[in-house]
């Protein structure tokens, strides 16, 4: 969140673009989207001053979980995705986090992004949802001691996700 918006404005305009983009991303309640912005864990990318995606994460440690992050279908590719995941690598290292981990459809494009951020596969599931997609786990790993990598990169890094 910037000091230009309030979170009513944060808020609204993710809420917008989350119902535009509900089959990519998913649903979290208005409630839960003030509760992000209060907690400064929803943040809105800008092009030429206006919003033009969002991030959405949470505060854990030892993992912080990204659990939406979309842009404006006119502002892809331009960059704006990129500068919010390293921002938020920049405050995962802050922290000590071992890593930024998320679920990804894997239906999407955005599997081909993560994997260039750095992000690696660490795991898939079906989840059992009415749709019938499968999600793909993506960890970025930012501790280098060997004896954690395992823990921190492996299958079972979310064996149970909660949001």
């Amino acid at each position: 969140m910037t000091d230009e918006a309030t979170t009513e404005e944060v808020v609204k305009y993710a809420a917008d673009l989350m119902r535009k983009n509900y089959e990519a991303v998913g649903f979290l309640p208005i409630p839960r989207l003030h509760a992000y912005a209060e907690a400064s864990q929803l943040w809105l990318q800008y092009e030429n001053d206006d919003p033009c995606g969002y991030l959405v994460f949470g505060n854990g440690w030892p993992v912080l979980k990204v659990y939406q992050c979309c842009i404006q279908t006119d502002a892809r590719r331009a960059e704006h995705a990129s500068t919010l995941i390293r921002a938020l690598i920049r405050v995962a290292e802050d922290r000590d986090c071992l890593s930024v981990a998320l679920w990804c459809a894997d239906d999407l494009e955005s599997n081909f992004f993560w994997p260039a951020m750095g992000f690696e596969r660490s795991g898939a599931r079906d989840n059992g949802n009415r749709r019938g997609r499968m999600h793909t786990q993506w960890v970025y790993c930012l501790q280098s001691d060997l004896f954690y990598t395992h823990a921190r990169c492996g299958k079972d890094i979310h064996a149970t996700e909660t949001q």
